[in-house]
């Protein structure tokens, strides 16, 4: 018995002996966004002290009992971190990996984070790699997914389910970002202020996002810029613009990034129907600087300037539309000028401290100011004939019967200062499996307007619309607006994970209080997010997100609410809901994933509007409510070896109740049944060093109404939208040779792009212009009874661009 209780005091003492010369750390692996990260190395080099962090980003990691030990944490495709841990530091630690500038040859970097969230995470490098993303590279990138389509190449703008161009949100570094109001058309639009050469992180989501994202209805994209371990450059310079941006490490642990952008569109718009002297001139310039003040706290600071002039002397234009059975012609001459100058403005700055490892505060404050102007005088004379449709008759396709003549006498001038002011305070606490977000915001809006726009319509001696004792104008508009508005917020989310023998599963929920002064009303909106992942081979995860969404009234909403209390002008209501599934899985031996989404959304309280091309009309003194439903599907994998690519699938249906009008339910603006996206990208079999990219997008038509006719509704359909765009690129090794810059990693070298814009020369729609004419005239039997013919305005034509691309 003595002898037992001996061996027992002996293997005591040992056991109390091993446990003394070991320590344990616990943590977090997270990225920028605070989204987990899996399989980070964790440990010592040249030791056997190595763990890895699971899909939640934990780890535990067994550490000897020595004085001081350096640890490593390392993932493909991320700059590792080191952080040294003594035997008395035993609390929760996270750490933060950012994104690497560097790319290992013949190693394609792959990672995912918020996959338990709607979110899709995109890499910003194939946005350089699109052809045909003119007025944005990272906008060209979010058109390809399913659910999203546009007014068309010219315009960075992107309609998400359904909705319109204004029901986005877009983010730099947790700043939203404002954009343009008075632009009309793509040919405006200047460049978007995202920097693709910037860009390290790209999240978007079509809907079901949680409650510390801000208050609109369709969609967020949230952008973090890069944070650089090294000097790296790129430049490039084509047919259609130039750039140069730079990116270095200042000091320890400061870095700085800068890009200077220029666009010169006028190549693309000569391919436009309407003849005429373009003078396009947009340009701006961005710097991003990252300052560690200490251990605990940093700051960041941005700005960002814009200036985009358009000028545009129009000539003359020909068009031919109408049907089989009513073939039409109209030519136009044009008289005037359009000049429009648009200039932009921002400056954020956000502080961060981390009293603990575990605890976030942030606190960020911007001012963005744009001033815009928009001023024309421009004549239109036009002839509308109807054209010989008889195949056997030697006059095919000439002119048969003049059957309108007439003027149209457009002028404005516009002018509007916007401003805005936004500070937000946030808090984070990262514990083993929960995480919990806090924030209050305030926002204050002011605009400042000087409206004076009006039409003249003559048609065949007529004045419309015609009377037999006045002088009419056909549309007016002149008044000055100011509006000032503050919205107050506060959110919390909260975000448990839990992990079974059956499976893993996140839950999020959150709300968002906004006080909005100009009515002096509160409001909630819950949302959630609930995902699953099995416990299994296959690599499945299920997910549902919903919630409500809101949309305060900003500008736009307020220029046709005529004598209505501004106070009574309505706050766009949604309730959403949406189920999804995705799915990791191999083929050939190449990773694969297909994701699904059915959504459906409960348009409770909407202001109904009318779109042309992108500008936005709303009609406030109508009450409207409706819904959309549908499903988006997307398969994207390497088709090709190392060479990503992807098919995006949607159905969509969208409709609304106008109150008051006898249609019961009609088409929303937007209203798209089927869309499909593809970008596909392949290489030269034995030619290493060219490969070729191709993005193509068919979409079917959307309603089209007569402007300013909300109460009639939708007249017709567009015809389908069809694009396919082509690209090559080739690395140019005698250049790289003499370039001493140049260090010939994978993704540095100098590359020559040669495009193929609308391969197939199909001129689609991006507006109608509004013909109006004397009615009961005839031609060929066919009485012509329409006021109003719309002529359809067009898109660019097949082009060729060439740009060349150092990146250093």
């Amino acid at each position: 018995m003595k002898i037992r209780l001996l061996w027992l005091a002996i293997l005591s003492a040992i056991s109390l002996h091993i446990q003394a010369q070991n320590y344990r750390i616990h943590g977090t692996v997270i990225d920028p966004m605070g989204a987990p990260l899996e399989y980070v190395k964790i440990g010592i080099p040249a030791s056997s002290y190595f763990t890895s962090s699971d899909v939640y980003g934990r780890f535990e990691l067994v550490l000897p009992d020595t004085t001081q030990a350096s640890i490593y944490f390392t993932l493909l495709g991320y700059s590792s971190v080191q952080k040294k841990f003594d035997a008395n530091d035993t609390s929760f630690v996270r750490i933060t990996m950012y994104v690497s500038d560097k790319e290992l040859n013949e190693i394609r970097v792959r990672y995912e984070k918020d996959r338990h969230l709607p979110v899709v995470n995109l890499s910003p490098k194939i946005a350089s790699t699109l052809p045909g993303a003119i007025s944005g590279g990272i906008e060209g990138l979010i058109k390809t997914l399913p659910g999203v389509s546009s007014a068309g190449e010219l315009s960075s703008q992107y309609s998400v389910r359904g909705g319109n161009y204004d029901e986005n949100l877009v983010y730099i570094h947790g700043i939203e970002i404002p954009k343009s109001i008075l632009i009309r058309s793509g040919q405006q639009e200047g460049l978007s202020i995202i920097n693709p050469d910037l860009t390290g992180l790209v999240s978007f989501s079509a809907g079901g996002f949680d409650a510390s994202y801000g208050d609109k209805i369709s969609s967020v994209l949230s952008i973090e810029y890069k944070k650089p371990s090294e000097f790296a450059g790129n430049a490039y310079g084509g047919l259609l613009g130039a750039g140069v941006s730079a990116m270095s490490p200042v000091g320890k642990n400061n870095y700085l990034l800068a890009g200077l952008r220029y666009k010169q569109s006028k190549y693309l718009l000569g391919s436009l129907e309407t003849n005429g002297e373009y003078q396009p001139n947009f340009m701006d310039a961005q710097i991003f600087y990252h300052h560690q003040l200490s251990s605990k706290s940093n700051f960041d600071f941005f700005t960002y300037a814009a200036r985009n002039r358009y000028v545009f002397i129009p000539t003359n234009r020909q068009t031919e539309f109408g049907t089989a059975s009513q073939p039409l012609k109209i030519s136009t001459y044009f008289d005037g000028k359009e000049d429009d100058l648009y200039t932009t403005t921002l400056s954020a700055l956000i502080y961060t401290y981390k009293p603990v490892e575990n605890s976030t505060f942030s606190l960020g404050t911007s001012y963005y100011r744009a001033n815009e102007s928009e001023t024309f005088d421009i004549l239109a004379q036009y002839w509308l004939n109807e054209l010989n449709k008889q195949l056997d008759s030697p006059e095919y396709g000439d002119s048969l019967l003049n059957i309108g003549i007439g003027s149209t006498l457009e002028h404005a001038r516009n002018y509007l200062l916007s401003s805005r002011i936004q500070s937000n305070l946030t808090y984070e606490f990262l514990s083993y499996n929960s995480r919990l977000q806090a924030g209050l915001g305030i926002v204050n809006q002011q605009f400042e307007s000087q409206l004076a726009q009006w039409t003249l319509l003559d048609s065949t001696g007529y004045s419309l619309p015609y009377t037999t004792t006045d002088f009419e104008l056909w549309h007016a508009y002149n008044g000055n607006i100011t509006i000032q508005n503050s919205i107050l917020t506060a959110y919390t989310v909260y975000t448990r994970f839990l992990n079974s023998q059956h499976g893993k599963v996140s839950l999020n929920a959150g709300g968002r209080f906004n006080h909005f002064t100009l009515n002096g009303k509160t409001y909630f909106s819950p949302r959630f997010n609930i995902s699953y992942q099995p416990a299994k081979e296959l690599d499945i995860l299920y997910r549902i997100s919903g919630g409500n969404y809101l949309q305060f009234p900003e500008f736009k909403e307020f220029t046709n609410a005529g004598n209505m209390n501004l106070s009574d002008i309505a706050i766009q209501d949604s309730w959403q809901i949406m189920a999804g599934t995705d799915i990791n899985f191999n083929i050939w031996n190449r990773p694969f994933k297909a994701t699904a989404e059915l959504y459906y959304k409960w348009l409770k309280q909407i202001i109904p509007y009318q779109a042309d091309n992108i500008k936005i009309s709303y009609f406030p003194q109508w009450q409207a409510n409706g819904y959309t439903a549908g499903i988006d599907v997307k398969v994207n994998g390497e088709f090709v070896p190392d060479a990503e690519s992807w098919l995006g699938f949607s159905l969509m249906r969208s409709r609304e109740q106008v109150h008051g009008v006898k249609d019961t339910w009609r088409f929303r603006p937007n209203d798209q049944l089927f869309l499909v996206n593809i970008y596909f990208q392949d290489y030269f079999p034995g030619m290493d060093k060219m490969r070729f990219f191709v993005n193509m997008t068919y979409g079917t038509g959307v309603p089209i109404s007569a402007p300013n006719e909300i109460e009639t509704g939708p007249i017709f359909r567009t015809i389908p939208y069809r694009r396919v765009d082509l690209g090559i690129n080739s690395r140019i090794g005698f250049l790289e040779n003499k370039l001493q810059i140049i260090r010939k990693s994978h993704n540095q070298g100098v590359y020559l792009w040669f495009e193929v814009l609308n391969l197939l020369d199909i001129l689609n729609t991006a507006s109608y212009q509004w013909v109006r004419i004397v009615p009961n005239q005839t031609a060929s039997g066919i009485e012509y009874n329409t006021m109003q013919f719309a002529i359809p305005n067009r898109l660019t034509g097949r082009l060729f661009n060439l740009r060349l691309q150092i990146s250093f």
